[in-house]
């Protein structure tokens, strides 16, 4: 039997994917994906605090900081994903890890303030 060995692991490159095309750039996981995910976190939590006593308000906070952070952090993530499948070699900045979760302790200081103030509003009915 010919070619490759079928149970192998080994790609025979050093990153752990196909070569990467002659003269292609190294792909680069896209940031400001995550930069969203932040700032529309800090906008949410900062709203609850400020605003939250308004209903409407304390609502659309917690939509801003649950399902869009979240949201924009999962693109982000499926994103990421596919330049590492790439056929490319990838540059990982050394910012991603902490910035990743400095975005969800923000949408979780967002949803938990938001949250918070819907709590409080439905109590007093």
């Amino acid at each position: 039997m010919s070619g490759p060995d079928p149970f192998s692991f080994d790609t025979g490159t050093q990153t752990g994917g196909p070569p990467a095309a002659a003269g292609a750039f190294p792909a680069r996981i896209p940031l400001w994906w995550l930069g969203l995910g932040i700032a529309t976190s800090v906008v949410a939590a900062v709203g609850a605090l400020l605003y939250g006593r308004a209903v409407p308000v304390a609502f659309l906070c917690w939509v801003l900081a649950g399902p869009v952070s979240i949201g924009l952090l999962a693109v982000h993530v499926l994103r990421a994903t596919a330049v590492r499948a790439g056929p490319t070699t990838y540059t990982e900045s050394g910012a991603t890890v902490p910035l990743y979760w400095t975005a969800l302790a923000v949408a979780a200081i967002g949803i938990g303030l938001s949250a918070w103030q819907i709590a409080d509003w439905v109590g007093r009915l």
